[in-house]
């Protein structure tokens, strides 16, 4: 249920209380004195609204390395940061356990694993398929395979417990929290704030809550960020399926598997051969869980697809058999991998989530085109939770500086800019 509507001005609403929009508040809050509101539904009133969030899981898993060099470093600069945000905000969110990637002997991927590790100054260790038995005797390794490993600053971090310590921050700093989604944006000749009457927006909240901001940065992912944006200004993003099986694990083999580190596979053929495991994890209920996830993806066309894949129900046709596909090759994976431990688990079942995807493979950040102090910070195409902390910090710089430019060396504005779709001629 919904609080009571407010009605409130600020210079910043920032949409979306996720990984990314939750770290993005805090930022704005502490950069700027000016006043900031986070618009967005916690998990339990998402969760009655049919709001998609991906972040409303305990397991992501966070590591610095990875085969494209500006996502590595976005890992970096986030990952760097998790000790000072857990001090500052009082809750505990990371968890370093090491991080493994296991790949074909030679293969592209783990080339450029190895070569944007070395020129990040990443300490990474390579490991031959021999070596890798020997130092992780609870896999079943197939051979000619090797494997890059990270063993410390990487390893998993609870995604809620990562926006609750944000939301901790950015609230000490004065950030207003309006637990409701976004239902419209419209552009609003003008506004009163301290005194001085400027242009800008008009946040909709779903319970009549009204918002009136200078500036708006939209950053809410799959859930609605083109349905906020006007027709013609439409962001070039594509929703894809994802999918998890979880195992509720034995006592013995929760110890078995204690010194685990995440882990990403790609090994196996050309049509599957990707998969990430995460150990034995504490969940809310009180079991520890061990989730493996991948499979194959496919496109969601309409929001009304994304809502049904992700709360599973009323599928079509197409998306049952996905679901139903992919949990097989999960458990085919798994029992090569860890023969017996689908069979010995209490309980097994499956999830379903969604990634966003653009078309540079980047995440977008910035002013979205011809629209003045209108943000937008989305498209993690399924990287962004442990860079979650950085991108944040890229789209606070892109509101408060001219023309949504920052300035850094190593991470240009040019390179995150929104692309919009292109519009049928017909």
């Amino acid at each position: 249920m919904f609080s009571d509507p407010v009605n409130i001005t600020c210079d910043v609403c920032v949409l979306g209380r996720g990984l990314i929009g939750s770290a993005a508040a805090k930022y704005l809050s502490v950069m700027i004195s000016s006043s900031v509101v986070l618009m967005g539904p916690n998990e339990s009133i998402a969760r009655e609204n049919d709001i998609c969030g991906a972040h409303h899981v305990e397991g992501r898993i966070t590591r610095k390395t990875d085969a494209n060099s500006i996502w590595a470093l976005l890992a970096q600069r986030s990952i760097e940061r998790y000790r000072k945000i857990e001090q500052e905000s009082g809750v505990h969110f990371y968890h370093e356990v090491g991080h493994l990637v296991v790949g074909s002997k030679g293969e592209e991927h783990m080339r450029k694993v190895a070569a944007n590790a070395e020129e990040l100054g990443i300490l990474v260790n390579t490991i031959d398929d021999q070596n890798l038995a020997a130092n992780y005797p609870f896999m079943n390794f197939p051979s000619n395979c090797e494997g890059i490993s990270e063993t410390t600053d990487s390893g998993w971090v609870s995604a809620r417990r990562q926006v609750d310590a944000q939301m901790a921050i950015a609230k000490k700093y004065g950030c207003k929290e309006i637990l409701v989604p976004a239902k419209a944006v419209e552009p609003c000749d003008i506004i009163t704030l301290d005194g001085e009457e400027i242009s800008g927006f008009k946040v909709y909240g779903h319970d009549g809550s009204i918002v009136c901001s200078k500036k708006v940065l939209i950053a809410t992912g799959c859930s609605n960020c083109n349905l906020l944006l006007p027709a013609h200004l439409q962001l070039d993003l594509h929703i894809r399926t994802a999918q998890t099986l979880k195992l509720k694990m034995t006592d013995i083999d929760t110890a078995r598997l204690a010194d685990m580190p995440t882990i990403i596979y790609k090994v196996g053929p050309a049509d599957y051969n990707w998969c990430y495991l995460l150990p034995p994890i504490l969940y809310p209920d009180g079991y520890y869980w061990f989730k493996i996830g991948g499979g194959r993806k496919i496109s969601l066309e309409i929001h009304t697809d994304v809502v049904h894949w992700y709360q599973r129900n009323n599928w079509s046709t197409i998306l049952s058999k996905q679901y139903q596909f992919n949990e097989r090759d999960m458990l085919s994976v798994l029992n090569e991998l860890f023969p017996g431990l689908c069979s010995r688990a209490v309980e097994v079942k499956g999830d379903t989530c969604v990634t966003v995807h653009t078309r540079n493979n980047l995440p977008y950040i910035g002013q979205v085109t011809s629209i003045p102090c209108l943000f937008v910070a989305t498209g993690g195409n399924g990287f962004a939770a442990k860079s979650a902390d950085e991108i944040g910090r890229l789209a606070a710089m892109s509101v408060i500086n001219e023309k949504g430019k920052w300035g850094d060396q190593e991470l240009s504005s040019t390179t995150f800019l929104p692309v919009l779709k292109q519009q049928s001629k017909h």
